[in-house]
């Protein structure tokens, strides 16, 4: 910061070396989760760029592409996809049509249809990217790796489940190729997802060794407080409550949800989805009106984040439903309930083994009306 301040009073806010340090600095901040002070540099960049370049330069479309992912992670795709369109908008202006960060753009555009819930455009866009990739590096380059793990997460959200697993295994072939079998975070992350993949498989036993592989990788990487660290408990959490093992599921959820609510604006979708999953646990274990405050939690960020027919929204209504309905508050549970059955009776996609446990709880409910 002070090397920043002595150019700044030497050269200007819009040297380039200022410019390049404070891109620099925003990257670090972003490593670390501090997403406020990582997202407030970035713009500024992005002004001092569009000032000194016009709108359809390259390094505008960078920075631009940056904050397209920090949007992402900070769970707001709408604009994260935004930025992206616009971003690769100019690198199609700028560069020959085979250029890989044209390449990267469809890739990433891709990610943010897909986190919208749009996956017919999400499979054109990753197809486009991919044989794209593949015609400039070959199938042994790390970001073709990135491509493939999103392309196994496409087919994992529309329940193509042996297909997810095998894309899964692709990319993570890949990464070890290029890293190594040390710790690497696209290796964690191939790890992680693997697992939840091999846990929609009910493969158990696999799920959890694959997942406890991610965590301790993680740790190790970023320490305890990391949200890929959260990412991880919360997928081994619900290995251990499909498997019965309620104490260890809810103290493993429980861990998710309190680093996700330290690293992670408070309207995130990931702390909603973490707090859902500890509320089944404790649904599990009896104890409503402990899975109550979280439900409702959960409903107040993700009513308006997921779709009218959103699997996660089936799900999410059913559990409110079944908390308000032990604790003796049927007419409260009767419109979730309702609400529920129109959409899980609707999905056929997405069928993982918490929408099937929400359907079989759904069906006891509607059994007592």
């Amino acid at each position: 910061l002070r090397a920043i301040e002595l150019r700044r009073e030497t050269g200007g806010d819009d040297a380039p070396a200022i410019e390049s340090e404070l891109h620099d600095l925003a990257n670090l901040y972003m490593d670390q989760e501090r997403w406020e002070e990582a997202e407030a540099i970035m713009r500024d960049v992005l002004t001092i760029r569009t000032r000194v370049h016009g709108t359809d330069h390259v390094d505008v479309a960078t920075i631009m592409w940056n904050l397209a992912v920090l949007r992402g992670r900070v769970g707001d795709d709408a604009e994260s996809e935004a930025l992206h369109r616009e971003a690769l908008r100019i690198r199609q202006a700028v560069f020959p049509r085979g250029h890989p960060s044209i390449a990267r753009s469809f890739s990433q555009l891709a990610l943010a249809a897909q986190n919208r819930g749009r996956f017919d455009d999400a499979e054109k866009l990753y197809q486009l990217a991919l044989a794209r990739w593949e015609d400039l590096y070959g199938r042994q380059h790390p970001h073709l790796g990135n491509i493939l793990a999103n392309i196994a997460t496409l087919r994992f959200r529309t329940g193509r489940f042996d297909e997810a697993a095998e894309v899964s295994r692709q990319a993570l072939d890949i990464w070890r190729a290029v890293f190594g079998d040390g710790d690497h975070s696209s290796i964690a992350s191939g790890v992680s997802n693997l697992g939840v993949i091999e846990r929609e498989r009910g493969d158990y036993g696999e799920a959890a060794r694959l997942l406890q592989e991610a965590v301790t990788m993680r740790r190790r990487m970023y320490g305890d407080s990391h949200s890929t660290v959260a990412l991880s408990l919360k997928a081994l959490g619900g290995v251990r409550l499909f498997q019965g093992r309620l104490d260890e599921a809810m103290e493993l959820l429980a861990e998710s949800v309190e680093i996700y609510a330290q690293q992670l604006p408070g309207d995130h979708p990931a702390i909603a989805h973490a707090r859902v999953d500890l509320a089944v646990a404790l649904l599990e274990d009896g104890r409503p009106d402990d899975a109550l405050p979280l439900l409702e939690q959960a409903m107040a960020v993700l009513n308006t984040r997921l779709g009218a027919d959103d699997p996660g929204r089936g799900q999410l209504e059913t559990w409110l439903s079944a908390a308000l309905t032990r604790l003796g508050r049927d007419a409260e549970a009767a419109p979730h309930q309702d609400e529920a059955w129109r959409v899980l009776s609707e999905v056929a996609a997405s069928d993982t083994e918490f929408t099937r446990r929400a359907r079989a709880e759904l069906e006891r409910l509607r059994g007592r009306r």
